[in-house]
C-alpha cells in the first residue's frame, strides 16, 4: 500500500539528482568558450490500473479509470543551440560565429570534430589547431597565387610564414592633380629657363617641346667648318670638325646618362673645341669660351682669329638605325644654333671677336617621379616631366598665305603682308660715274630652282625630269633644255609634246617675264591659302611628270634632236609616276612618290646613277627646292655728262628720286620706260622721260628684263643673263628642307657644306617609301591651344631603345582632360632596363600604360604627380587577417594581400542528434544527420575575427532551475520517509 510511494519516491530522487548533475554541468561551464548548455525533461513511468473504468449504461453513467503511477524518469538532456554572447579579445585566431555552423577539427586518425569553440593557435608547423586537442581545422586552401581550390575537399589550414609574395611588373601608373594653366603668362607663374644644374634628360626648348633625349644617346658634330685666319701648309681651309676624335669618337661630344646636366655638355664643348684645335696644329687655338646663361641659352664667345661656320649639333643615330632620332635630333639642333637663326640655316656660325648666343632652353614646368617593378621585382625610376606649350598653333589649310610662319613666328611673306604693288629698292649709286641701278621688284610666285624627278620608261630606260626648267635626261645623259637661247621651246620638245614650260605645265620663267611659277601666271594674292600652294604645287609637278610619261612613245630616238644618250627605244611606263603632297595636323607637308624618285635614281644601276648627279650638278641638285620668287626689273640711269653730279633723293627737282610706271614688268619695254641714246649701248631713240624723272638731262638704259644686281660693282656684265626670278632669303625656303634643318649656306662654295651628313638638300621623296618627306612645320598666328607636353625618362639599357617617352595632353576650355595628342589612349611606355634575355638572368622588358587623364589644367599650382603604380617587389609574409567570410588573408611586406585560405564551418540537419565529445567537441550521430561543409556569410553564419563566444548558459536560470530541482528532490525525499514512517506503524500493529 506505501511501498509504491517509497519507490515513486526513489524514482523522483533518481530524476532530481540528474537535473542538478545537468545544472551542475551547466553552471561548471559558464565560462566554457562555445560551450552549449543542457535541459533535462522529465517524463512519468508505468502506471498502476486498479480499475479501467465503464462506459455509460441507461440510466447509469460511466465511470473513469483508477490509476496510481509509479514514479518518474528522465526523458532526455537536451543541448541547447542558442548563440552564446561573444567577448572581444583583440587576438587574431580567437574566432567567433555569429549564426549557425561549426568549426571542423581532425585529428591525427582523421576523425572529425564539430565545435563552436573558435579559440584557435598556430602550431609550430603552421597549422591552426585547438591548443588543448591539438586537432586542426579546416578549411579551403590557396594556391601560390591567392586562389582558393574550391573544386578540391577542405584540408587542413595552415598559415606558412616563410610564404613569399612573387614579384609583379608594373603595368600602369596613375597621374593625377593639376597642372597651372598660368605657367608663363605672368611674372608669379614664370616660365623657368633651364640652368646649369638642369638634366639633359627632360629638357624642353623655348616652345615647350620635349627634346626627347633618352639614356644613351650620343650627342655629336653633324656638320661644323674651323676656318683658321692664316692657315699654315699643315692645315686644311676649312676643317671639318666631324672628322676630328677627341678622346671619345669622331665628332663625339657626350654620351647621356641619368645625371647629365646641361653644365657637363658646357664641360664637353669647351674641351671638344680646344683639343680639336690642338690636335689639328700647335698653332691653333679654340679661342672659344663656352658659358651657359640663365636664360637658358650657351654663349660663344670667339676671342681668336679663327671663324666656325655651319656647326650643326645633334644626336647619333640609336641602337642599329642608320639615321638619327628625328625629334631629338632637331631639338637639340635647334637649341644650339644662332639665336633667332637670322639666316635661317639652324646652324651655328661664330665669327671672329664674336659673341655668339643660342636659342633657350627650358626645365619643365612640373616633374614628378615614380618607382615602377620589372618581372624580377627589381625597382626603376619613371620620371614625367610636363611643359607648358607655348609654340604658335599649325597652319591648316584654310591658312592665308601672308599669316603663314615658321615655328620662331617669322612670316613666311617678308613683312607678314603681301604686297599688292611693285617695291621699288633705294638706287645703288656711283658717285664716280654719276651712275646709278633702281631695281624694281615684286614677290608673286613660288618656285622650283632645282630638284629632278626619275622614273623608268616601259623599256626600263631612266627617265629624269628636272622641275626648274624642265629639261629632261636619258639614262644618265646631259639634260637637254627646251627653253633655247632665243627663248624659242626646242622643236623636238614641242614635236613630242613635251613642252612642259606651257602654262599647263611647271610654267617656268619665259623672256616676256610672264607666270614663271607652280602656282601659274597670276602667282599668289592675299587670298591665296596654304591649301592652294599645296594643291597648285601636286598638281603642276604631276601635270609634268604625266606630260612626259605618257608622251615617251611620241619620241623617234632616229630623227629627234634631243640627246638620249644612246637609248634606241622609249615607251610609256606602265604606271604613270607621281607626287602626293599632304599637310599633317602638326603643319608639316609630306611628300610621296609613287613609281618613281624625287631627289633620288630609280634605278641600282651605279654609273648611271653618277652620270645623272653629273648631269644635275651634284647630287644635292638632285633634290627639289621650291622658294619664293620676285619678279624683278633693273634700270640703270646716268647723267648726260660725266661733271654734273647726280643727287638722291630729288631736292629742288635737280634730279631724280626713283622711277615709277604703270606697269613695270610690260613685256614692251617702251611701255615702262623711255630709252635715250646717250649712253651707250642704250639702243632705241630718246623721248619724253617717265613719270618721276626731271628735265636735267638724266638718261636712262633698260638692262636685261628680269635682272638684278647681285654686287655693289656697276659693271654691265652683274646684270647680264636670264633671272626672272631671285629667290627670297625667307622662311619660306627654310620651310621646304627636311624637318629640323635650314637652308645651307656653303660658306665655302661647295654645296652642302655646312649640311650635316646624310641629310638630303631639298625635298627628296624615294619611291616605295611609306613615311614620305616631311618639311619643316608651318604656323598661324592664333590662340595657343591647351596643350602640355611631356617627356618620360626611363633607365632603359642604352643598346635599347624605349617607346612612347614623349608626348602631348590635349585639355578643353574648361580645363578638363580631353585627349591624348597621339590620336589614341594612353601611351605604353615600354623600356628595357638589361638587354638581357630573360632566359638568361635578364628581365622581360617593362611596359607602363601612363593613365594621365586624372591632370586638370586650371590656374593654380602646379599639383600634377604620380599617384599609384600596380607593380611591386618581392615580399614576405608579414600579419594576416580574417574575414566574416572565413578567408584568411596574408599582408606581405611588399604591400601585396593574397588570400592564403577559407576557414570552412559544418552544419547538420538535426544539431540535438549530435554526440557530445567533451573538449566542447561534438561529433555526428544517428539522428544527426551528416555534416555538410558550407560558406561563411552564405549558408553559414559569419566569423567575427579577435572575438570569442562564450557559453551559452544564462547563470540565473541555471540558479531558479537548481532550487526547483532541490526543493522537487526535498519532497520526494520526503515522500520517502513519509512512507517509511507508515511502514513503521503498519509493523508496530502487531505489538
Amino acid at each position: 500500500m506505501t511501498v509504491q510511494s517509497i519507490f515513486s519516491g526513489l524514482s523522483g530522487l533518481t530524476a532530481m539528482g540528474h537535473n542538478i548533475d545537468v545544472i551542475g554541468n551547466n553552471i561548471a561551464n559558464v565560462n566554457t568558450t562555445g560551450f552549449r548548455a543542457s535541459r533535462p525533461t522529465f517524463n512519468d513511468i508505468f502506471y498502476q490500473t486498479l480499475y479501467s473504468g465503464s462506459g455509460s449504461t441507461g440510466s447509469v453513467g460511466g465511470t473513469n479509470p483508477l490509476q496510481i503511477g509509479t514514479g518518474v524518469k528522465l526523458d532526455s538532456v537536451d543541448t541547447i543551440f542558442t548563440q552564446g554572447s561573444s567577448q572581444s579579445t583583440g587576438r587574431l585566431l580567437d574566432l567567433a560565429i555569429y549564426g549557425q555552423g561549426f568549426f571542423v577539427l581532425k585529428n591525427g586518425a582523421g576523425q572529425e570534430f564539430l565545435t563552436r569553440a573558435g579559440n584557435f593557435s598556430l602550431d609550430d608547423q603552421g597549422y591552426l589547431v585547438d591548443p588543448g586537442s591539438g586537432y586542426r581545422l579546416l578549411g579551403r586552401v590557396a594556391d601560390s597565387n591567392g586562389v582558393l581550390q574550391s573544386n578540391q575537399a577542405p584540408a587542413e589550414m595552415q598559415i606558412d610564414f616563410n610564404r613569399q609574395s612573387l614579384p609583379k611588373a608594373t603595368e600602369n601608373a596613375r597621374l593625377a592633380g593639376n597642372f597651372n594653366a598660368a605657367v608663363g603668362e605672368s611674372s608669379s607663374s614664370p616660365v623657368q629657363m633651364a640652368q646649369a644644374t638642369t638634366n639633359l634628360l627632360g629638357l624642353f626648348d623655348a616652345n615647350g617641346q620635349s627634346f626627347g633625349l633618352i639614356n644613351g644617346d650620343v650627342i655629336r658634330l653633324e656638320s661644323g667648318y674651323l676656318v683658321p685666319s692664316n692657315p699654315n701648309a699643315a692645315v686644311p681651309t676649312p676643317i671639318d670638325l666631324t672628322n676630328v676624335d677627341a678622346g671619345k669618337g669622331k665628332g663625339t661630344l657626350l654620351t647621356v646618362s641619368s645625371t647629365t646636366t646641361v653644365a657637363d655638355l658646357q664641360n664637353a664643348l669647351n674641351a671638344f673645341f680646344n683639343q680639336a684645335a690642338a690636335s689639328l696644329s700647335p698653332s691653333l687655338s679654340s679661342g672659344l669660351e663656352i658659358s651657359f646663361n640663365s636664360s637658358g641659352s650657351f654663349e660663344f664667345v670667339n676671342l681668336g682669329d679663327n671663324a666656325y661656320k655651319g656647326i650643326r649639333i645633334g644626336v647619333a643615330p640609336r641602337s642599329n638605325s642608320d639615321t638619327p632620332p628625328a625629334e631629338a635630333n632637331q631639338r637639340v639642333g635647334n637649341w644650339l644654333i644662332n639665336q633667332n637663326d637670322p639666316d635661317f640655316t639652324k646652324t651655328l656660325n661664330i665669327d671672329p671677336d664674336s659673341v655668339v648666343q643660342t636659342n633657350a632652353g627650358r626645365q619643365a614646368d612640373a616633374t614628378t617621379s615614380i618607382d615602377v617593378y620589372d618581372s624580377q621585382g627589381k625597382t626603376h625610376t619613371i620620371t614625367v616631366s610636363l611643359a607648358k606649350d607655348t609654340q604658335t598653333p599649325p597652319a591648316e589649310e584654310h591658312t592665308l598665305i601672308s599669316q603663314l610662319q615658321d615655328s620662331m613666328g617669322r612670316f613666311l611673306i617678308p613683312g607678314g603682308a603681301v604686297p599688292a604693288e611693285p617695291v621699288y629698292s633705294a638706287p645703288v649709286i656711283d658717285t664716280a660715274t654719276n651712275t646709278a641701278i633702281f631695281t624694281v621688284r615684286q614677290i608673286s610666285n613660288v618656285v622650283a630652282t632645282q630638284g629632278v624627278y626619275t622614273f623608268k620608261d616601259g623599256n626600263g630606260n631612266l627617265i629624269a625630269l628636272r622641275l626648274s626648267d624642265g629639261g629632261i635626261s636619258f639614262n644618265g645623259g646631259e639634260f637637254n633644255v627646251p627653253i633655247q637661247a632665243d627663248g624659242e621651246i626646242n622643236a623636238s620638245f614641242t614635236a613630242a609634246n613635251l613642252d612642259v614650260t606651257g602654262d599647263a605645265m611647271l610654267n617656268l620663267a619665259s623672256n616676256s617675264n610672264t607666270g614663271g611659277g607652280l602656282l601659274g601666271d597670276t602667282g599668289f594674292g592675299p587670298a591665296t591659302t596654304l591649301e592652294d600652294i599645296r594643291s597648285q604645287i601636286e598638281t603642276r609637278i604631276n601635270a609634268a611628270i604625266q606630260q612626259v610619261a605618257s608622251n615617251l612613245g611620241n619620241i623617234d630616238p632616229a630623227t629627234t634632236g634631243l640627246n638620249l644618250n644612246g637609248v634606241t627605244s622609249l615607251s610609256t611606263p606602265a604606271e604613270i609616276p607621281s607626287i602626293q603632297i599632304t599637310l599633317t595636323p602638326e603643319g608639316n607637308l609630306v611628300f610621296r612618290s609613287q613609281g618613281g624618285s624625287l631627289g633620288g635614281s630609280a634605278v641600282e644601276d651605279a654609273t648611271i646613277t653618277q652620270n645623272l648627279i653629273n648631269a644635275a650638278g651634284g647630287e644635292d641638285a638632285l633634290g627639289l627646292v621650291l622658294d619664293l620668287a620676285a619678279k624683278t626689273r633693273s634700270v640703270r640711269v646716268s647723267t648726260a655728262s660725266e661733271q654734273e653730279p647726280l643727287a638722291n633723293p630729288a631736292v629742288n627737282g635737280a634730279s631724280t628720286g626713283f622711277i615709277q610706271s604703270i606697269n613695270p614688268f610690260d613685256p614692251d619695254l617702251s611701255k615702262v620706260f623711255s630709252v635715250a641714246n646717250h649712253d651707250a649701248g642704250s639702243g632705241g631713240s630718246a623721248s619724253t622721260l617717265p613719270t618721276g624723272i626731271n628735265d636735267s638731262g638724266v638718261q636712262l638704259v633698260a638692262l636685261t628684263s628680269g635682272a638684278y644686281s647681285t654686287s655693289p660693282s656697276l659693271a654691265t656684265e652683274n646684270f647680264a643673263g636670264f633671272s626672272a626670278f631671285a629667290p627670297e632669303v625667307t622662311a619660306f625656303r627654310a620651310l621646304f628642307n627636311k624637318e629640323g634643318y635650314g637652308v645651307p649656306m656653303n660658306f665655302d662654295g661647295q654645296p652642302g657644306a655646312d649640311q650635316a651628313k646624310n641629310v638630303p638638300v631639298g625635298i627628296v621623296a624615294l619611291g616605295g617609301s611609306g613615311s614620305g618627306f616631311t618639311t619643316n612645320s608651318i604656323h598661324q598666328p592664333g590662340t595657343i591651344r591647351n596643350t602640355v607636353n611631356y617627356q618620360a625618362v626611363v633607365p632603359n639599357d642604352p643598346r635599347t631603345l624605349p617607346s612612347q617617352t614623349t608626348g602631348t595632353l590635349i585639355f578643353d576650355s574648361e580645363g578638363r582632360f580631353q585627349s591624348y595628342g597621339n590620336g589614341g589612349g594612353a601611351p605604353v611606355l615600354t623600356f628595357d632596363p638589361d638587354n638581357s634575355d630573360p632566359r638568361n638572368s635578364g628581365v622581360n622588358p617593362v611596359s607602363v600604360r601612363l593613365d594621365m587623364n586624372g591632370i586638370t589644367y586650371f590656374n593654380g599650382s602646379n599639383t600634377a604627380k604620380f599617384q599609384s603604380q600596380d607593380g611591386r617587389g618581392a615580399g614576405s609574409l608579414d600579419s594576416v587577417t580574417v574575414t566574416k567570410t572565413g578567408e584568411i588573408t596574408g599582408i606581405f611586406t611588399n604591400g601585396d594581400i593574397q588570400t592564403l585560405g577559407k576557414i570552412v564551418l559544418a552544419k547538420v540537419t538535426n544539431e540535438g542528434g549530435l554526440i557530445q565529445e567533451g573538449a566542447t567537441m561534438f561529433t555526428t550521430g544517428p539522428n544527426s544527420g551528416e555534416r555538410v561543409f558550407v560558406d561563411a556569410g552564405e549558408e553559414g553564419g559569419v566569423i567575427n575575427s579577435g572575438m570569442l563566444e562564450l557559453s551559452n548558459v544564462d547563470l540565473a536560470q541555471e540558479f531558479t532551475n537548481l532550487i526547483i530541482a532541490q526543493r522537487a528532490y526535498q519532497a520526494n525525499a520526503r515522500v520517502i520517509t513519509t512512507g517509511n514512517e507508515i511502514l513503521t506503524e503498519v509493523v508496530s500493529l502487531k505489538r
